[in-house]
Order: structure tokens, then C-alpha cells, then sequence
């Protein structure tokens, strides 16, 4: 009783508000991620259910809130440009880390064909035009 609790977790497949993630390597490699790591029986998008289930769990007056985390700097406000050169960094640096059991377990990639295919992701994560975001 009185208790406080926060959760915060990324929630797959990366999202846009508008169309600019359409048909783009990004839009492609969130999609598979999630793929493949329900199919390794953990899916990246278990946050869609968290107020559900902390509610079920008893929790009361539950709340949530949803952040957007710009991929880039492709916002107009400043925080929210900050945001998204950190956010960058550091998903562009860890990108390879985050995808190789999934991609090579999960969807039977080679490691060789993963790291082809995240050149040209980390190319759409750069690119300002793409309005891509983590929703957290």
C-alpha cells in the first residue's frame, strides 16, 4: 500500500508520425526484430501490455505515459534534437549487439547478411528525413 513503481521499456516496431518511414531499411529491420523475437518466445513489444498487467496484478490507479525518443536529431525542439542525437548514438553503436541472437536464432540469418543489411539501416537511423522514434 503507498507504493510507487516506474517501468520503462522500448516497445518494437520503431514508429513515425508521419510517412517517412514507409518502405525504408528501418521501418524493415524493426519489423524483423519483433519477428524474430516473438519467435525466440520474447517479444520486443511486451510494453504494450504493461498497464494491463500491472492492473491485473492489483496495482490501482495505474498510469501511463508514453514518450516519444527521436532515432535523430529531426526535431524542431531543442530537448527534443538532444534526445535524439543520444538516442542515436546509441542504438547506431549498439546495433549490431541488439540483433545478432535475434537475427541469427530467431530468423536464421548468417551473421555476414545481418551486418550488410544494418549498414543501410544505420544509413535511414542518420538520415533527419526519416521521423523515426522509440516509443518508451
Amino acid at each position: 500500500p503507498g507504493g510507487y513503481l516506474e517501468v520503462q521499456d522500448v516497445c518494437l516496431p520503431v514508429r513515425c508520425g508521419d510517412n517517412t518511414l514507409q518502405g525504408t531499411n528501418l521501418e524493415r529491420y524493426g519489423k524483423l526484430l519483433l519477428e524474430g523475437s516473438i519467435k525466440l518466445g520474447a517479444g520486443l513489444d511486451t510494453a504494450l501490455n504493461t498497464k494491463r498487467f500491472m492492473e491485473e496484478a492489483g496495482f490501482m490507479d495505474v498510469v501511463e505515459v508514453i514518450y516519444k525518443w527521436p532515432l535523430n536529431r529531426w526535431p524542431a525542439n531543442k530537448q527534443m534534437k538532444e534526445i535524439g542525437l543520444w538516442a542515436h548514438e546509441v542504438t547506431a553503436s549498439s546495433l549490431s549487439g541488439l540483433s545478432i541472437a535475434i537475427f541469427t536464432h530467431g530468423l536464421g540469418w548468417s551473421a555476414e547478411e545481418l551486418e550488410v543489411f544494418l549498414v543501410e539501416v544505420r544509413k535511414d537511423l542518420k538520415n533527419s528525413k526519416i521521423h523515426s522514434y522509440w516509443p518508451m
